[in-house]
Order: C-alpha cells, then structure tokens, then sequence
C-alpha cells in the first residue's frame, strides 16, 4: 500500500468518523428534518388532489392545508394539554411505586447466592430503577408536553416548506447521480414518494383506529389514565413490527 492511498484511506475514515459524530449530536434536528419531509409527501399529495377536485391553485390550497394543522395543533395543545400533563403524573406515580417494589423483590432473591455474595445489588438496581430517578424522568415528560406541540410546529414548519417546492429539492438531489442514470433516479424517487405517501396515509388510519379503540377500551373499563394511554398506542403503532407489540 503507498502512502498516498494510505493517506486517502485514513481521511476517508476521519471524515466518516466526524461526520458520525456531527449526526449524532444533531440528531434532533435531522429527526424533526426528517419528520418534516414525511409531512412535505402527505402535504403535497393532498393539496394537489384537493386543488384538482376544487380548482383553487395548488399553492393557495396548500396554505389552507398549513394554516388548519396549526390552528388544529394549537386546539389541541390548549384542549388536551393539562389533562395530558395530569395523566403523565399519575403514570410517573405507578411506574414509581412498580419500580420500588421491582428492585426489593429482584433484591430479596438475589440474597444468598453465590453470584451476588459480592454484589451490593440493591444499590446497584437503585441505581437504574430508583423512583425518585424514573419519577423526575416521567415528570420531566410531562412538563415538556408542550415542548412536544413546539417540535410539532416545527416539523410543520418543514412540512409546508419543502411540499411548497418539492421538484426544485427532488433536482438538485437527482444532481448527486452521474448523468446516464439521473433519468431513472428521478422516475424511482417520484415512485418512491407515491408508495410513501400511501403508506403513511394507511399508517394514520391504522393509528387512529388503534388509538380510539383503546380510548374506549380503558375508558369502559374505568382506568383513569386511558388518555395518554391511548395515545402512546397510537404512535406506537407508527413503528413497524414492534408498535402493534
């Protein structure tokens, strides 16, 4: 190996190495870019349908789109805010109380065997399951419940932004590909979006339905904090294969 192709090979793999820790400590931000992008493919496809059955610019339509998930969002955060807040303090309470009771029994068992002889093992379960740690956690949560309708907007934000111009993005990406195969990179990107936009148009419903139904579930059966509940089913059911578990 000469030195310049050891040269380009340790390069390479520094640059590989920053550019893993640049992702990492700004993951929030490519999560909500990301985000963004998902709700630019169902934004688009829904102003472009609703602008051709009504005949309103698709442009126009799409800031009647934005301006009601706004105001639907703002509605939301106002309505089901504190209550929100409320039930992820109940939750907090039990997990609590569980993961006391979790660690005496885990610790009560280890008592007497030989592996454990050295092993201080309920401090060491204190240590992750403390409920004083798990509560501050989930409390943690629950004031931040409106810093979760703030990333809303945010992702909302993107959303319109990118579904308002998608074609200029979708160029320059396409620019990335050498030029005899830039023709089939754009008709698989164009395909790609119309199978995403059905997908997470399915997952919406799938979550909906998921969410409703054990609202009314927990509700029959009197548990009183079947709201956040019902919501943490909801968008659990958006991660494929593990979600429905």
């Amino acid at each position: 190996m000469t030195a310049a192709r050891a040269a380009r090979i340790t390069a390479a793999a520094i640059a590989v190495i920053a550019m893993a820790f640049a992702m990492w400590y700004s993951r929030t931000a490519i999560l909500l870019t990301f985000a963004g992008a998902l709700l630019a493919i169902v934004l688009y496809g829904a102003s472009r349908a609703l602008s051709e059955l009504t005949s309103i610019p698709r442009l126009v339509m799409l800031a009647i789109l934005a301006v009601s998930l706004a105001l639907g969002l703002v509605l939301l955060a106002w309505t089901a805010g504190p209550t929100l807040t409320q039930q992820i303090a109940q939750l907090a309470q039990r997990i609590a109380a569980g993961a006391s009771t979790l660690t005496k029994e885990l610790a009560s068992f280890a008592e007497g065997t030989s592996l454990f002889e050295n092993v201080d093992l309920f401090e060491l379960l204190g240590k992750f399951m403390s409920p004083w740690g798990i509560a501050t956690g989930a409390t943690s949560v629950a004031l931040s419940v409106f810093g979760l309708f703030s990333a809303g907007l945010i992702v909302m934000f993107f959303g319109v932004y990118f579904a308002a111009d998608p074609h200029t993005y979708i160029q320059f990406a396409v620019r990335l590909v050498p030029p005899e195969r830039r023709d089939e990179a754009l008709q698989m990107m164009y395909e790609t979006g119309d199978l995403l936009r059905r997908w997470l148009i399915g997952q919406g419903i799938s979550m909906s339905l998921i969410g409703g139904f054990t609202y009314v579930g927990l509700f029959f059966l009197g548990v009183p904090i079947a709201f956040v509940l019902a919501l943490f089913a909801g968008f659990a059911g958006f991660l494929p294969y593990l979600g429905p578990i």
